[in-house]
């Protein structure tokens, strides 16, 4: 009798543990946007993805705001207006390896703040 219940026990114990388990950091994304080689870049690319959802839980301020993926002279760059922890500087830039670029400090606020729209806004926590 007690094999009868071992057996299937074992076995719901082994699916159990060898499920995978889902992935609990995806966002859907505002927009799909093909951009930095991916498909779904804001899930695709590990450093973005963690931004966003450090975004979703985050307390104190510093990462209220929204994600754009604009292409800037032939290369995908990721704006954020977050603080980020600085307090004052209105947007940071990003390269598709999470590296901070100054490849857009020449540009016109102006046109900047033309060039993000909500098509290609992918991330927000502004209502």
């Amino acid at each position: 009798m007690k094999s009868k219940v071992l057996f299937p026990l074992l076995l719901i114990i082994f699916f159990t543990l060898s499920c995978k388990k889902g992935n609990d950091t995806y966002i859907k994304p505002l927009n799909v946007l093909n951009a930095c080689g991916k498909e779904d870049p804001l899930n695709q690319l590990g450093w973005l993805n963690e931004l966003a959802n450090k975004s979703l839980n985050d307390k104190s301020g510093n990462y209220i705001g929204n994600i754009w993926i604009v292409s800037y002279e032939g290369s995908d760059i990721i704006v954020t207006d977050m603080a980020l922890g600085s307090g004052g500087i209105l947007y940071y830039f990003f390269d598709c390896n999470g590296d901070q670029c100054s490849t857009m400090e020449g540009l016109d606020i102006n046109d900047l703040n033309s060039s993000l729209t909500d098509l290609n806004k992918v991330f927000s926590t502004v209502k």
